[in-house]
């Protein structure tokens, strides 16, 4: 969580991400260096519910 909270650029959002995606989505989500993609793939997994499944084979 420390280190998620480290990646995410935008802290005014971190509560908003943090109550909606799971810890599977975070442990991906960090993985990921591009600010902009990850950025991407959190507005994607939060308005179109993505699970992690489908992110996984697109990430």
């Amino acid at each position: 969580m420390i280190r998620f909270y480290d990646v995410i650029s935008d802290k005014e959002i971190l509560q908003t991400v943090s109550a909606k995606l799971s810890w599977s989505h975070f442990v991906k989500l960090i993985s990921i260096e591009d600010d902009i993609k990850r950025e991407f793939y959190i507005t994607m997994d939060i308005n179109e519910k993505w699970s992690v499944r489908t992110g996984l084979s697109i990430y």
